[in-house]
């Protein structure tokens, strides 16, 4: 995902899920994860970010961990 464009990213992978065979659960799981990429997408500039030197987290423990 790091040098992936977020939008890219989600349509493959909504793409790709009827391929999977993923259960009921599964299937939606992928797709509230789909879902956020896109809705979050203009926040998700990994290669941008990186290059400014910000920290890249996910939560407080990664970050914190990130910035060691």
């Amino acid at each position: 995902m790091l040098e992936g464009n977020a939008g890219v990213v989600a349509v493959a992978e909504r793409r790709k899920a009827p391929n999977l065979h993923l259960g009921e659960r599964e299937r939606k799981v992928a797709d509230t994860c789909v879902g956020c990429l896109l809705a979050k997408k203009s926040y998700l500039h990994y290669p941008k970010a990186l290059v400014g030197g910000l920290p890249i987290a996910t939560g407080v423990i990664e970050g914190q961990v990130n910035s060691w």
